[in-house]
């Protein structure tokens, strides 16, 4: 059986601009709760960016709040490369 390894944190999150200025916080989890989330984005299709800096800066913010001005531009960038990576698989 292979251990858990409970640094290991998740964040998934949205955007619909038409609710929200900037992407929210929708789920968060660190452990046997990150692989949870990872489990059902990979069974949901949802592209997963591997990013354990970034997933520690976001679970600072509460689920269900949109993502602090200060990570604006590095969620931007990988929404863009995530959406350029959809547009090209079509």
């Amino acid at each position: 059986m292979k251990p858990t390894h409970f640094n290991n944190k998740a964040v998934a999150l949205s955007f619909d601009p038409e609710l929200n200025l900037a992407p929210v916080v929708i789920a968060k989890g660190d452990g046997i709760l990150a692989e949870k989330i990872k489990e059902i984005a990979k069974n949901e299709n949802i592209e997963i960016v591997n990013d354990q800096g970034l997933a520690e800066l976001l679970s600072g913010v509460p689920a269900g709040k949109e993502i602090p001005e200060s990570l604006y531009k590095t969620i931007a960038v990988i929404y863009s490369y995530l959406y350029k990576a959809n547009e090209s698989n079509k």
